[in-house]
C-alpha cells in the first residue's frame, strides 16, 4: 500500500483561506485484490464529517482501509474547516475531482468509475 498527500492550495493557489490548506490523502496499492496487474481500479473520494470544525479521523483512515481492500484506489479530503465556512468547502472537493481525474491513468483509477462519500458535513 502507498500513502501520499498532496498539498491542494499548491495545485489551485485560491484554496485555503484562512491560512488553510486542504490535503489530499492517496491510498493506493500496486495490485488490486482479484484482479490483474496494470487493469484500471473504481476510485472513491471520502469526505470525513466533523460539522466543519474538525475532520473526523474515524471516517478517515478506516474508512479508507476498508475501500482499499475492496479494490478502490481511495481518497481522503482534509478539508477547511472553521474559521473557514461553506462553500469553501465545495470548492476544495471540486479541486480534489478534478486532480483525481487529471491522474487517473497514472493512478490506473477508472475515470468513468469515481465516488465521492461524506459523513455528515462531508456528505454535504
Amino acid at each position: 500500500m502507498e500513502h501520499q498527500v498532496i498539498h491542494l492550495k499548491t495545485f489551485e493557489p485560491m484554496l485555503g483561506e484562512n491560512g488553510r490548506d486542504p490535503l489530499l490523502h492517496i491510498y493506493s496499492s500496486t495490485v488490486a485484490p482479484a484482479s490483474k496487474e496494470n487493469q484500471l481500479r473504481p476510485a472513491i473520494l471520502i469526505c470525513p464529517g466533523g460539522a466543519y470544525l474538525f475532520c473526523s479521523k474515524y471516517e478517515e483512515e478506516p474508512v479508507a482501509f476498508h475501500y482499499l481492500a475492496a479494490g478502490f484506489s481511495v481518497f481522503v479530503l482534509e478539508y477547511s474547516v472553521e474559521p473557514n465556512r461553506y462553500p469553501a468547502q465545495l470548492r476544495e472537493v471540486a479541486v480534489a475531482l478534478r486532480w483525481i481525474l487529471e491522474n487517473a491513468s497514472r493512478l490506473q483509477c477508472d475515470s468513468l468509475k469515481i465516488a465521492i462519500m461524506g459523513f455528515s458535513a462531508g456528505g454535504q
